[in-house]
């Protein structure tokens, strides 16, 4: 992985423990999966895909708003990054809203 971000990172940048971010990750599946990397005096390092403290981020501000974790891997598997940021921006509802179906009311594309 040639980039990556530390667990630390990301559990300060969402205001959560170092456990909380691995049980998001590992229980509830709403992080990017992360890379255990063995070495040194160090031992074990978890190295996190790019992004993911922006993940981690908009997770804790969900959770702020009331979502379950089953709403949230919904929300993120139908919604760009961009997209979360400004629903969160406008709320619960806004998130929960269902995309807009492509065409017109009569279902023409």
């Amino acid at each position: 992985m040639s980039e990556s971000e530390t667990t630390e990172a990301v559990a300060e940048a969402a205001g959560v423990s170092i456990s909380t971010v691995y049980r998001w990750s590992k229980s509830y599946k709403v992080l990017p999966v992360y890379v255990d990397s063995y070495g040194g005096r160090v031992g074990r390092t978890a190295l996190w895909p790019v992004g993911s403290i922006e993940a981690a981020t908009l997770v804790r501000r969900m959770l702020s708003l009331g979502l379950s974790f089953a709403q949230i891997r919904s929300v993120q598997a139908n919604h760009t990054v961009d997209e979360l940021k400004r629903a969160c921006d406008l709320g619960r509802e806004a998130l929960l809203a269902k995309p807009a179906a492509s065409g017109d009311a009569n279902g023409t594309p």
